[in-house]
């Protein structure tokens, strides 16, 4: 999928076991790797096509990656050990570069 110049495509993978099975998924940018998730099921999965769920979890894991960075930055960058909720809620929501995947979300 191309959003806003950058090329983002994953590779999936299932895997199967004893008692359970699942799917594996990694997240490239341009065609580097940025993310990955697995996910184990016991059960039946009610995805509205194959991996959906794991692609989803590859990108919710590099959100959170990108607001922790983004408050450490903050930190760093006014020398503070500690910010408010209020504060810390607006850069984690502000992050640039979760718009873009946001966006790729959107269309998973």
């Amino acid at each position: 999928m191309k959003i806003n110049d950058n090329e983002y495509t994953f590779e999936n993978a299932s895997f199967s076991k004893r008692s359970s099975w699942g799917h594996t998924s990694k997240l490239f940018k341009n065609g580097f790797l940025i993310s990955s998730a697995k996910t184990i099921y016991y059960n039946r999965t009610w995805e509205s096509y194959q991996y959906q769920s794991v692609m989803k979890s590859a990108v919710y894991n590099l959100i959170d990656e990108n607001k922790v960075d983004a408050v450490k930055w903050y930190k760093a960058l006014h020398s503070v050990k500690r910010i408010s909720a209020e504060i810390r809620a607006e850069i984690q929501d502000n992050e640039p570069a979760n718009i873009e995947l946001l966006e790729l979300l959107s269309k998973i």
